[in-house]
Formats: structure tokens, sequence, C-alpha cells
């Protein structure tokens, strides 16, 4: 629908399409960003119930794999695996973002394997576009039943726009010093407390604050960190990357080998520095490891390695769900740069049925390898 045809006509349609039953809002699960994504749907829907789908447990991926098809990735599942058991606690309009991927043509199919299964639902397909527009957005919301202005909207829109900084600058902080805290637990204790100031925030004005009273909390916490820690840079599929339950808790496990953890993908640069233009930039700055945009999040991932290889860090791990192109075509570039520095990479593609042990072994032997190269070299 065209952003210039009339708000007044977009509502009327949505009036006309709305469901039977009072709109109960939902939404897959995204890592610590449920947090923004709450704010943003609870305040644009301020007339709406909004509804986190149930905790990712094995039982939600079992679900999503039950229906969906056989090849498609492992994001796919678990996003629809959260859509069933919303559906089963209430929820009736579904978003989903979208990406630059396969994940932008899943929406439809997602939407028509519930109506198959008898759920009265409306869908929501987000930012599948190439360029993000407000304007775009928000005709989206007044489709799915918005009924505030443009104006309000943007606010809202802009305050979680702001959240999501506030959580993506002090996560960078929480991954490279968790793992060397004195006292165990006190980083998450205070991660906790911030996103509880942050979801109660009244103003996009507290939020600067927020992130000051935070870092100076994070700053003050004790740390017993060596002078050179095992420094190791988290690269691949912006899903497995972000949803912790989707890699199996792999920044959780390196923190608790006493590694600094480091993962140069997440929303703040998702959403500032991925266009194609940005992208084009990255491929350019690889020193020829690529030539061309990989599409997705392939250009990130060399272009971070490049970065950290000549930083000297001690690894990488690479993410990826299984068949994932993009990522598929960042490998050979990523074996040679883990040649040409002597850098250890760590490739783990995930599934429906991946081996939670046999990721943990891995893991393990990598650390020790990390570990015992660092020994040899000092």
């Amino acid at each position: 629908m065209s952003i210039d045809q009339s708000l007044k006509e977009i509502r009327a349609t949505a009036r006309a399409n709305r469901l039977s039953k009072p709109p109960v809002i939902s939404y897959p699960h995204f890592g610590e960003y449920n947090v923004a994504i709450n704010i943003l749907l609870s305040r644009i829907f301020h007339d709406a119930k909004v509804i986190e789908a149930p905790p990712m447990t094995k039982k939600t991926l079992a679900v999503g794999t039950l229906n969906s098809p056989e090849f498609v990735c492992v994001p796919y599942k678990y996003t629809m695996g959260n859509y069933i058991e919303a559906v089963a606690e209430g929820a009736n309009v579904l978003f989903q973002a979208a990406g630059g991927c396969r994940f932008g043509y899943y929406g439809e199919l997602q939407e028509q394997t519930l109506k198959d299964l008898g759920h009265e639902v409306r869908f929501v397909s987000l930012l599948n576009e190439s360029t993000f527009k407000a304007k775009r957005f928000y005709v989206k919301m007044v489709e799915a039943g918005c009924t505030q202005s443009y104006l309000t909207f943007l606010r809202h829109f802009l305050f979680a726009v702001r959240a999501v900084l506030v959580i993506d600058r002090l996560g960078r902080f929480y991954r490279a010093n968790a793992a060397f805290e004195k006292e165990k637990g006190t980083f998450k204790k205070a991660r906790v407390a911030m996103y509880k100031e942050i979801t109660e925030a009244k103003s996009f004005f507290a939020l600067p604050k927020i992130e000051k009273k935070y870092f100076k909390i994070y700053k003050s916490i004790l740390l017993n960190k060596p002078e050179k820690p095992l420094k190791v840079l988290i690269v691949g599929e912006i899903y497995c990357l972000l949803e912790p339950s989707s890699n199996h808790y792999l920044e959780d496990n390196l923190l608790k080998n006493n590694i600094e953890v480091h993962r140069h993908v997440d929303l703040e640069k998702g959403m500032l520095h991925n266009s194609y233009k940005d992208q084009a930039k990255m491929a350019g700055k690889t020193d020829g490891y690529i030539k061309y945009v990989l599409e997705a999040d392939g250009t990130f991932s060399i272009s971070s390695a490049v970065e950290v290889a000549k930083a000297g860090f001690d690894g990488i791990v690479h993410v990826k769900p299984f068949g994932c192109i993009p990522e598929i075509s960042a490998m050979p570039p990523l074996i040679q740069i883990s040649s040409d520095y002597k850098l250890p990479v760590l490739y783990f593609s995930f599934d429906s049925h991946t081996s939670e042990t046999g990721i943990q072994t891995r893991l393990e032997a990598f650390v020790d390898m990390l570990a015992m190269k660092k020994d040899a070299s000092t």
C-alpha cells in the first residue's frame, strides 16, 4: 500500500479487517531485545494487550520443527514455535521482523501455516525492504490497528531505538568484563535492574541518564582480570548471534571459561550501518578477502574477522543456521584469514537436531587449545 494513501483510508481498511476477538499482540523472542520490542508494541498499541511468547525451551523448537518445511533454517523453526505457543496463550496479532535473506519470505508461509492449523491470526511483517522508512513502518502499524497519531508513534519508536542503544552499548562492556567479576552474578544482577529501569522510564531523555548510571555501576564492579585475557570474537548470522537459545547460550559458556567476548554485530549496527552502501565500504576494507557484499550478515563476519585478526585476538567462533547461504559464502574467506593470521576459528552450524553435548565438547576443546596456544607464546 502506498505511503501517500490517506491514513484515514488505511484506518478504515484496518477497522474493516479487524479480528472478531480483541487484539492480543505477540512477537518471537530475540534475546535481550525483547525489552525494547515489548516497550515499542505496548506503547504503540496502548489499547491492546501485548504478551511475550512463553520462554524458549526444547519444546518450542520441537513444535516449530513439526510445523515447518524440512529444509528451512533454524530461525524459522524457533520463531514458528514461538508463534504457536503465543497463539496458545491467546495471541492473535503476530509480528515478524523479516530480514535480508530467505527469512524475508518466511512471514507469508508462517501465517498460512497458522491458518491451516485453525488459528484466526493477523500476521504483520516488518522491515522487509532495503531501506527503512519510518512512515512505511507507521502505515504497517496502522494496518495492524494502531490508533495513535504519526507524531506519537514516532516518539515511541525513537524511545525504543534509544533503548536498543543503551542495551547494546552496555552489552559490549558486559561481554568484555563479566567473565572476570570477583563476585559471580554481579553483572547479571545489574543488567536485570537496568532492563527494569528502561521499561519503566517515562521519557526519551531518561534513557541517556540510565545509560550513564549503569556504565558507572558496571565500571564499579570489582574485577580479577588478567593483563592479557583470552579474547574471542563471535561472528555469523544475526538470529543465531543474538538469540541465546538458538546458539545454546554460547556467550555465557565462553564467559564461564574466563574469556573476553566480543560480538561486532548487534541491533545498533544493524540499524545504523546496514545499508548496501555501508556493507560495500566494509567489503572494501577487508584487504581483498572479499570483493563484493555477501548479503545478510556475511560481510560483517569477514570485516569483523579481519579487524580482530589485526588486533591480535586469540580466536573466532562462527555461528550460522544450517544451510545459511550468506554465512556459507563467508566461510572460505574466514578459512583464509585463519591461515594467514594463525587465528583459530571454530565453526558451528545449528539446526533442530544439533546436539548440545557435542557443542559443549567442541567448545571446551577450542578453549583449551586457545589457552595452550597463548601459554606457548608467552
